[in-house]
């Protein structure tokens, strides 16, 4: 749950600094564009997010001791955690065409950590 906030927190403060942006009808992610002045602070939102579902996944290990479960679901919330920083974090959205190739990769990194954690 602290990932979350924090996550979110952050969101509406870099959000709340940056000129033409709105929460409701652009994407997260462009936040952290190419060429975006100040970028690196949804980066590193992201890949902070990340390793605090990695951490969240180590808790759920160490706590559920009993069960398949006990392995299963903590690598799987940790494989979305991993996903979700290196794609947001390595693969920044990009709306130029030469580097558009980056930005289709982090979608992809995107929607596979989020099958992950269906």
């Amino acid at each position: 749950m602290l990932g979350t906030v924090v996550f979110f927190a952050l969101i509406f403060i870099i959000g709340a600094t940056r000129d033409g942006y709105s929460l409701l009808t652009d994407e997260i992610s462009q936040l952290s564009a190419s060429g975006v002045p100040g970028a690196w602070a949804q980066t590193t939102n992201f890949i902070v997010f990340g390793l605090i579902v990695i951490g969240l996944a180590v808790g759920l290990h160490r706590g559920i001791t009993d069960g398949h479960g006990s392995i299963i679901g903590p690598v799987l919330i940790g494989a979305f955690g991993l996903l979700a920083a290196f794609a947001m974090g390595c693969f920044p959205q990009t709306n130029t065409a030469p580097q558009k190739r980056r930005s289709e990769l982090s979608t992809r990194f995107l929607l596979a950590s989020g099958s992950l954690r269906s």
